[in-house]
């Protein structure tokens, strides 16, 4: 591939060379090499722009995008995805969305971001064209956006219930019943790997069944926090504020 590129640039063949230079970043992006993979996405966006071809100009700014959140430059990211938008409504102006491996990138970078409502919005919108026109792959990748945001809907609503069952169990201010609710907590943000809010909950677990004398939840407190320390990757299994 490096060699064909190097041949369409001494004949100028912007439009292809932008191809080449896009598919070189897909490979080192799939390879880790985050850094050649964002090299290669701003020359194929530069060879686009050469060409102005609209579809070059779009996708590899969707391309380039995509390796520069996987780089965490996400600001940046979310402008080209915006650009590559801006010009698919050109392109398409019945379908304001990106949609495809395009719109897929895009919903990727926000649901980082945990804007799953509009990554649902835009993933049925991108369905009904796959469906429309019998597209596999983009029936699969829409779907897959679909689920993922229906996902952290779920969570958040989860994470919405125990944290008012929590309060509720507190403010009822009989402590035998309120480690219950900090134990399914911090079971919950192990699964979304948020740890420190884990070991947050564990902590007061472990504070009310030592003063209390609550043997049963003390063992409750050391299997989750080794459960903890297996997702964390420490084997030594110490909670890291009882070193």
């Amino acid at each position: 591939m490096q060699v064909g590129l190097e041949l369409q640039l001494k004949q100028e063949d912007w439009g292809n060379a932008s191809i080449a230079a896009g598919n070189l970043s897909e490979l080192y992006l799939m390879l880790g090499d985050v850094q050649q993979a964002v090299m290669y996405a701003r020359q194929s966006v530069a060879f686009a722009d050469s060409s102005k071809d609209d579809f070059l100009l779009r996708t590899m700014r969707t391309a380039l995008a995509d390796a520069l959140s996987q780089d965490s430059k996400l600001a940046e990211a979310k402008r080209l995805f915006q650009e590559a938008e801006a010009i698919q409504k050109k392109l398409q102006p019945e379908y304001p969305y990106l949609y495809s491996g395009n719109g897929f990138r895009y919903c990727d970078l926000l649901l980082s971001q945990g804007k799953d409502r509009e990554v649902a919005e835009r993933a049925v919108k991108a369905l009904e064209i796959a469906k429309r026109n019998n597209l596999l792959l983009d029936i699969a990748l829409g779907t897959l956006s679909l689920g993922r945001a229906a996902l952290l809907q779920a969570l958040a609503e989860v994470t919405q219930d125990f944290t008012q069952a929590v309060a509720g169990l507190r403010k009822y201010g009989q402590t035998q019943y309120l480690p219950l609710g900090l134990l399914a907590r911090a079971a919950l943000f192990r699964q979304t790997q948020e740890f420190s809010r884990v070991w947050t909950n564990l902590e007061e677990v472990f504070e009310i069944a030592e003063r209390s004398e609550m043997r049963l939840y003390l063992t409750d407190y050391h299997l989750e926090a080794c459960r903890l320390c297996l997702a964390e990757g420490r084997p030594d299994g110490t909670p890291p504020r009882r070193r």
